[in-house]
């Protein structure tokens, strides 16, 4: 018999929080502040695995992973890994908030026009501003773009309305700056490290601090020598790895 209380607790990625607790003997999921009766029911179907049913990964299945104690670690789906997390820690997480859309009324109309809109902006392809002249609200089209279509949708990287995206600039900044100087890389399971020149410790120590707000069950350590440095990043999320091959590519093929 599945034991709840293995996998109850917090889960995080990159601004992606769950909550899974037991609510009338059934294991259930949901983001914070999601209305009663919207969790994602959690339904076993193997030793730590899952069928979800509801929410944005609806009959998607979550892995639970265990460490070497048999602890359960993090929860694995749609190629994600959410780290299982202290309440006290999730407090000083920084948690995007997801609120409920509102419900899509579409007419024949309505639906032409976006459709219409959304294939010229494909065709023409050039990043530029979007010329809305529709006569129904901007958000409608927003959300009839996410819900027929797979598209990803992103933020500005300019400070609008008081977001402050600086931590998340100077991440890149670093990790391109790390990238440029990378002697040599190797990526195997979920452990990378890569070589640089000695003198690149302040950005190594700068990086660490920044990505650990992104991947907080990762393990970070720099491993100094003769003539460089060497940067190890253990316990890695599967999504991160995949950014981490295709980045250093050249590097990891020799």
């Amino acid at each position: 018999m599945t034991n709840h209380q293995d996998y109850t607790g917090f889960y995080y990625f990159m601004g992606l929080a769950l909550n899974v607790r037991e609510m009338d003997g059934q294991l259930v999921a949901a983001m914070p502040d999601v209305p009663e009766g919207y969790e994602i029911l959690l339904e076993s179907f193997d030793p730590d695995q899952f069928w979800m049913d509801g929410g944005p990964l609806n009959d998607e299945t979550v892995a639970f992973v265990r460490d070497e104690a048999n602890e359960v670690r993090a929860m694995r789906t749609g190629g994600f890994e959410l780290v299982k997390v202290s309440p006290e820690t999730i407090k000083d997480l920084p948690i995007t908030e997801r609120l409920l859309a509102p419900v899509l009324n579409l007419t024949i109309t309505k639906e032409w026009a976006f459709s219409e809109l959304l294939q010229s902006l494909l065709k023409k392809a050039d990043g530029d501003w979007v010329d809305y002249r529709l006569p129904y609200p901007k958000y409608e089209f927003v959300q009839y773009v996410s819900e027929h279509y797979m598209l990803i949708f992103h933020g500005s990287n300019n400070q609008i309305g008081g977001h402050d995206d600086g931590e998340l600039i100077r991440l890149q900044t670093i990790g391109k700056e790390i990238r440029a100087v990378a002697r040599r890389a190797t990526l195997q399971d979920d452990r990378f490290l890569v070589a640089l020149p000695a003198d690149m410790r302040p950005q190594l120590e700068d990086y660490i601090t920044l990505q650990r707000t992104f991947m907080p069950a990762a393990h970070f350590a720099i491993i100094p020598s003769t003539d460089e440095i060497r940067l190890e990043i253990s316990a890695l999320p599967p999504a991160f790895a995949q950014v981490l091959r295709k980045e250093y590519a050249d590097l990891l093929a020799d």
